[in-house]
């Protein structure tokens, strides 16, 4: 069970509508540049993607119908790339005032344009998830990925991969990356490590 306090923000968070909506979307995006160089401070993301959580989980419940929750979905989603990629592409900006008299004035257009287009991948995506979506902390149980499951696909990879490599150090010394490329291609694909049907609940 959530706390009252973390519950009166979710329900907060989920109610919001129209700017105010947009806004807190933006904020979130923008402070998930925090986890990155120089800052490195990685527990922000828990904040920033709950805050996008609680976003989406007022889109599923403030609509009925699939097509409204997907445009509210995609909204959210595009307005929290747009601050995401706004405060991360910051740095593109200083290639225009190098000779500012000339150049300044495209920044505020690159500035928008480019985390707009970039944006819309986080659209699609939290469009998608929207399609599979289920309210509450639990999620229902329904959208579930088994962490044992997990955990054995990613250590049999990691253990088919040592021993590529081991298998590959006197055929890079004959062949080179090429030969190493093509050899290693086929057998990039381990197919015993794959999830089992009962990993998945929908």
């Amino acid at each position: 069970m959530l706390s009252t306090p973390v519950q009166a923000a979710a329900d907060l968070a989920a109610r919001l509508t129209g700017a105010r909506r947009a806004l807190l979307a933006v904020f979130a995006g923008a402070i998930s540049v925090l986890a990155f160089a120089p800052i490195h401070a990685w527990p922000v993301l828990f904040l920033s993607f709950g805050l996008l959580v609680w976003l989406l989980d007022g889109c599923h419940a403030c609509h009925a119908e699939l097509r409204d929750r997907l445009k509210c979905a995609a909204l959210t989603g595009f307005w929290f790339g747009f601050g995401y990629f706004l405060t991360g592409l910051y740095w593109i900006a200083e290639a225009f005032l190098v000779e500012p008299w000339r150049h300044g004035w495209l920044i505020p257009f690159v500035m928008t344009a480019l985390p707009g287009g970039m944006a819309l991948f986080y659209a699609a995506a939290a469009a998608l998830a929207m399609m599979l979506w289920r309210p509450g902390a639990a999620r229902d149980g329904r959208v579930e990925l088994g962490g044992d499951q997990l955990g054995e696909v990613v250590a049999r990879r990691r253990h088919a991969s040592w021993r590529r490599k081991d298998a590959q150090y006197p055929l890079r010394s004959r062949t080179g990356a090429p030969g190493v490329g093509v050899c290693s291609s086929p057998s990039s694909v381990n197919p015993q490590s794959r999830f089992s049907s009962s990993s998945w609940a929908l």
